[in-house]
């Protein structure tokens, strides 16, 4: 993986506090109830949310609810072995886990669906072929594209001059949209026969996935050394690092885009036209 984790970008250790992203003020974007109001937003909302913009304020409100509703999932995922769920409102109430994963799947497409709806409003300087592949059969499941996002951010050449290019990333659509599709059809595939295993594998079991005959077995421990090149190994961090990816995404790409469309401030990589 080539994040910059490690940047000297002071943000960047607030990415993954997903505290700092609670409430936004009501007269900034339209459509909300009363002004001066504060807006709680919410797992549940964001199942509501209107994904159609018009303006520059309807933009930043769905960005800004992707950035938030990464950073829920995330740590729903990673607190699950010391939290009950239905403390946290996933929903009002959660029987069993069969019901814990198809709420999952449909926070996950709709985070696809609204990513790819606002995904035209930004341009990139270079247009790169997708492949969505097979992953069934290839054995590439939860695989995460490489970032590196630029530091200068809303202060990079790339913005005020179309002419001028930076090789590093800004508005990475198509790669978190790549990422989105891998991270949900892994789940679905290791889910095929038994809803339960994404949930077994959060608890601290390891799962086998076999490309041959795409079956998957769990184990409650595994060596590594033993897995031939049929298999693939699956442990909770490799899931980790997924979630973790997507909500760090979104937040860079969030926190360079807020400065251009809350201020009206012009940028080649931004056409709301």
């Amino acid at each position: 993986m080539d994040l910059d984790w490690c940047s000297n970008d002071d943000t960047s250790g607030i990415l993954f506090n997903d505290s700092v992203i609670t409430n936004i003020k009501d007269s900034t974007f339209k459509n909300k109830p009363s002004e001066n109001k504060l807006v709680e937003l919410t797992l549940e909302g964001f199942l509501n949310m209107n994904i159609e913009v018009s303006t520059a304020q309807d933009l930043l409100y769905v960005f800004n609810y992707l950035t938030f509703i990464s950073n829920k999932i995330r740590n729903i995922i990673r607190n699950r072995c010391s939290l009950n769920l239905s403390k946290i409102k996933v929903v009002k109430e959660l029987s069993n886990e069969k019901i814990i994963y198809s709420e999952l799947i449909q926070y996950l497409n709709k985070i696809y669906d609204s990513t790819n709806n606002i995904k035209k409003y930004f341009n990139s300087k270079y247009k790169k072929e997708f492949i969505f592949e097979n992953i069934k059969n290839t054995g590439k499941l939860f695989k995460t594209s490489s970032y590196k996002f630029c530091t200068f951010k809303d202060s990079c050449k790339i913005h005020k001059n179309k002419n001028k290019v930076c090789d590093k990333n800004h508005f990475v659509f198509d790669m978190i949209l790549l990422d989105l599709s891998n991270l949900i059809e892994s789940i679905e595939i290791i889910s095929e026969n038994d809803n339960n295993n994404f949930f077994h594998l959060i608890d601290d079991y390891v799962l086998l996935y076999n490309i041959t005959n795409n079956t998957v077995e769990k184990y409650s421990s595994y060596n590594e050394k033993d897995i031939n090149e049929n298999l693939v190994f699956i442990d909770k961090n490799t899931v980790y690092k997924c979630f973790d990816v997507i909500s760090y995404v979104f937040n860079r790409m969030y926190e360079e885009a807020y400065l251009f469309l809350n201020y009206n401030i012009f940028s080649e990589l931004i056409n709301m036209n």
